[in-house]
């Protein structure tokens, strides 16, 4: 059985980000070797910012996670809006490459953890 991941790009029409953003994301996938498609999603009113769960402009999600692991509604709250990411004690309006291989590295061994937790099972009966 291959599981496929998704990774999804969540922007808004306009922001100032986001183009810098999928430029290091295309990079960071192909450092990994990482050939799935990013689905974009343009989010286009608070509703739809609280309905996609949306952390502001831009943001990246790997095997259902956000990039940045530990943000949350918590921390923040869903908007429609610039979103900024703090590396190395700099603040920027768009993740670095490097962080982004650490996502997508992450996900990748999050994948590899449930196959071994699959093939360890009886085998699945197709239909």
């Amino acid at each position: 059985m291959h599981i496929q991941f998704f990774y999804f790009f969540f922007y808004f029409d306009g922001c100032p980000s986001y183009e810098h953003a999928l430029g290091n994301l295309n990079e960071a996938m192909r450092q990994q070797g990482v050939t799935n498609a990013v689905q974009m999603v343009c989010v286009t009113s608070v509703e739809d910012a609280h309905a996609k769960q949306f952390l502001g402009s831009p943001t990246i999600r790997t095997a259902g996670m956000d990039l940045e692991r530990s943000s949350g509604q918590g921390m923040r709250g869903f908007f429609l809006g610039c979103r900024v990411y703090m590396e190395s004690q700099q603040i920027t309006g768009w993740p670095s490459v490097e962080l982004i291989r650490e996502a997508l590295e992450a996900a990748q061994g999050k994948h590899h953890e449930m196959s071994r937790c699959r093939s360890s099972r009886a085998p699945a009966v197709e239909e």
